[in-house]
């Protein structure tokens, strides 16, 4: 994915997850925020083993590696560009609690509104850093 893409990529995901944000949907926006940093996990880590193009989503494809692995390994391979992860981390732990733990649409409290609000500006600023 080259840096146009990735600028587009960042600029739609923020748009979308603010919107979610600015109507109160919370876990929708935690939900959508998880799925782009994972994605970016996955295209850093497949551009770091795979560079050519042709091989690119042969590559992505065969990395059949959860969250935190990704996480790790990025950070590992230094693509993460000096990115704190300990708000990713907690972004895809809240995530999982939310999708496995049928919160999705409960009525949430206002401090895990707060979290969650916080835990996607982290995601944004993270789809931004590794722009490239």
């Amino acid at each position: 994915m080259d840096k146009p893409e990735r600028e587009k990529t960042a600029r739609f995901a923020k748009e979308k997850i603010n919107d979610f944000l600015d109507n109160d949907k919370h876990t929708s926006a935690l939900m959508l925020a998880s799925i782009y940093v994972n994605l970016r996990l996955r295209t850093l880590l497949t551009e770091r083993i795979s560079p050519t193009k042709s091989k690119w989503r042969t590559v992505s494809n065969k990395l059949d590696i959860g969250f935190n692995r990704l996480l790790s390994l990025c950070k590992e391979f230094n693509l993460l560009y000096g990115f704190n992860t300990r708000p990713l981390k907690r972004l895809y732990k809240r995530r999982c609690e939310i999708a496995h733990e049928s919160e999705l649409w409960k009525k949430i409290l206002p401090e895990d509104k707060e979290e969650i609000k916080s835990l996607c500006e982290s995601a944004i600023e993270f789809l931004e850093n590794t722009i490239g």
